[in-house]
């Protein structure tokens, strides 16, 4: 059975906490990462000092707080990127779309031009801004018209600087003028 923890110890660990939780000057002064930082060493600093578990020591107290800060803000940086499940590139050639889930998109990267066609993807809207995304968001999956406009983009914009497809490509070309004559 460990022996009850020092007075001094205790008093220092609760003041630290006051002191983090309870003055707004000071949690501005050193940021919020800094402070769960703070808060999660003194955590496990406590359940050291109060427990003496055999895995945990106080020297690795600062190392286990910020293992846990960095493990919480990357996920919380992750929840918060908001990034889509599904994108889109077009062919303006084939005035199709191809769906590219996030995961897969360094393999995409690699391969810029359409393979029956090879003309250059169109990834983003004109104003090179935001990526092809659906128009509903509440389905990913669902794939945007040709005609359609970057709902991403300032809707004050006129409809032709928020086309996905730039004036150049709306115009469909005959078969025989392809570079590949199929």
């Amino acid at each position: 059975m460990p022996e009850p923890a020092d007075p001094k110890r205790t008093e220092v660990v609760s003041t630290l906490a006051g002191l983090l939780l309870n003055d707004p000057v000071f949690k501005s002064a050193v940021g919020k990462r800094t402070t769960a930082f703070i808060l999660a060493t003194l955590a496990f600093g406590s359940v050291e000092v109060l427990y003496g578990l055999p895995v945990l020591t106080l020297a690795t107290c600062p190392l286990a707080g910020a293992m846990t800060v960095f493990l919480i803000s990357a996920v919380a940086d992750w929840i918060r990127s908001g990034k889509p499940d599904v994108i889109f590139y077009l062919c303006p050639e084939e005035h199709t779309f191809v769906a590219i889930r996030w995961v897969d998109l360094p393999r995409y990267r690699k391969r810029k031009a359409c393979p029956t066609c090879g003309s250059r993807y169109i990834v983003r809207c004109q104003r090179q801004k935001h990526f092809i995304l659906s128009p509903d968001p509440a389905n990913p999956n669902t794939q945007p018209t040709v005609d359609g406009y970057c709902s991403l983009c300032d809707p004050g914009l006129p409809k032709n600087q928020r086309r996905y497809l730039p004036e150049w490509a709306n115009v469909q070309r005959p078969l025989d003028l392809r570079p590949d004559g199929k």
